[in-house]
């Protein structure tokens, strides 16, 4: 099984359309407060790219806990067999005797 990287994990979830406003309302934070004179509005933007962060970071501890719940459940409940192959006569080396067990 190939494990996806942690980091590429979290930015994808950076990666839809709540977090492209909140991306353009921080870019806009900063380019529409340059008018009259007025320096960039850092507060504002470091406000949103908080918020941006704290929603990808809630969104990505989530999807790992439940990630992680699904493999143990299914670990859990998966079949396991057991088979014992014994002859049944000498005459007859083709039948065997099968036995499944599904869980120990």
């Amino acid at each position: 099984m190939v494990q996806e990287s942690k980091i590429l994990k979290f930015l994808g979830f950076m990666w839809n359309p709540l977090s492209w406003v909140m991306e353009m309302a921080a870019v806009m934070a900063i380019a529409l407060a340059n008018g009259g004179g007025k320096p960039p509005d850092w507060e504002d933007f470091v406000g949103i790219i908080v918020l941006l962060v704290i929603n990808s970071t809630i969104s990505f501890i989530e999807e790992n806990n439940a990630g992680n719940a699904a493999a143990a459940l299914m670990a859990n409940l998966a079949p396991k067999t057991k088979v014992s192959t014994t002859c049944c006569s000498e005459q007859n080396q083709k039948h065997f005797f099968r036995e499944k067990q599904f869980f120990e």
